[in-house]
């Protein structure tokens, strides 16, 4: 369930802490009308989940701020876009969805390729990962700071 206004995003038991006015922009889920999206960005991410409502809501905020988004729903369909589209500089992506995990995608993706990689899981079990890591929920602030560290990095 995606609300107008204040509060949070709800869907199949997920819980992304921001909420979007009548525009479409992200805002804080307080209803000061700030915007959680990361700002002043620029270059090309791919935002990789299998649930279609949390990946829009990633790419509108992304988009927001000034980065051009890609989406896939899978591992098969990010692999694709990453051999069409060279310019790529990032990929947040989930961790657990079919077919493929976000981990296993990132080690794919990176013996194609040099990239930034992000993963973000509500469901994740403690094990050795290479890339920078969020839990969801996350506010967009959280994920603003992921992408600049793993920019700099």
């Amino acid at each position: 369930m995606v609300g107008n206004g204040g509060g949070m995003m709800q869907r199949r038991a997920k819980v992304m802490p921001l909420a979007f006015t009548g525009s479409g922009i992200c805002r804080s889920p307080d209803g000061g009308g700030e915007s959680q999206c990361p700002t002043g960005g620029s270059g090309i991410i791919l935002v990789v989940d299998d649930d279609a409502a949390v990946r829009e809501i990633m790419a509108e905020c992304l988009e927001e701020g000034g980065y051009s988004v890609l989406q896939a729903d899978g591992g098969a369909a990010a692999l694709r876009l990453l051999s069409e589209s060279p310019d790529i500089m990032m990929m947040i992506t989930d961790v657990r969805m079919p077919e493929m995990s976000g981990i296993e995608l990132a080690e794919a993706a990176l013996k194609m390729r040099s990239l930034k990689i992000i993963l973000v899981s509500a469901y994740f079990h403690a094990q050795p990962i290479k890339q920078r890591f969020l839990r969801k929920p996350f506010r967009m602030r959280e994920l603003q700071a992921a992408i600049q560290a793993e920019l700099r990095s």
